[in-house]
């Protein structure tokens, strides 16, 4: 289990993001595969992250100094089968750089869109499941994240919850869950995003169900 965050609103976004992804790491089993964030200010896509426990990368990273009012985090669980690095810490990038995803749960058939992407010219720099999903997210998008993640959906099959965030559309994320846990809140002047309900304070929150939906820092809406 990971833990997966995501804010729009007036405060700064790091601040918000590294304390729900602090409190979803004691909910691990294996804490401390990774951590990080990505924010979108004065039209720029910021990715900082590292290997190690949150509050490791938070240090080594100076997360805390990421700006923006926008952003998506992460904290990863100890992997099973790979060593924890920096290239699998998210968030993950597209292509060309515009695109971050966050992710929980598994993409079964990765490695077949691995190939897939690659005989396309995609170049992948992780080879873990989430890696797949920006560039296919990339491959979909035609100015509307909502509908690339949609189409992108359509393509995986497994268990997940991921945020997108695009620099194109900088004042929206865009969350999907399909089997695992995504709950979304709205507040007095922001929207947010987090894998556990419990972590969403001061605003009206629902736990979603194999929904698509798009926050600002106004409002919550459904893109199903």
């Amino acid at each position: 289990m990971c833990g997966i965050a995501g804010y729009a609103g007036s405060r700064k976004a790091s601040e918000i993001l590294l304390g729900i992804i602090k409190g979803t790491e004691k909910l691990e089993e294996r804490p401390g595969g990774g951590a990080g964030i990505a924010t979108i200010y004065r039209a720029r896509l910021n990715v900082r992250k590292d290997a190690g426990f949150v509050e490791e990368v938070e240090r080594k990273a100076k997360l805390s100094e990421i700006k923006g009012s926008i952003g998506i985090a992460h904290n990863r669980s100890y992997p099973k089968t790979s060593e924890a690095s920096k290239t699998n810490a998210h968030p993950h990038l597209d292509c060309k750089g515009e695109i971050a995803v966050v992710h929980a749960g598994n993409i079964d058939n990765f490695q077949e869109i691995q190939k897939q992407l690659g005989k396309e010219g995609h170049k992948l720099i992780s080879k873990i499941d989430t890696a797949v999903i920006p560039h296919v997210i990339e491959k979909y998008y035609k100015n509307n994240l909502a509908e690339a993640v949609k189409r992108a959906a359509r393509d995986f099959k497994g268990e997940y919850a991921f945020l997108a965030l695009s620099k194109k559309e900088p004042n929206k994320i865009v969350g999907i869950m399909k089997g695992r846990p995504l709950a979304v809140g709205k507040g007095e002047g922001f929207c947010i995003f987090s894998s556990d309900a419990a972590s969403i304070k001061n605003a009206e929150v629902k736990e979603l169900n194999n929904e698509i939906v798009v926050i600002t820092k106004t409002k919550v809406q459904h893109a199903d």
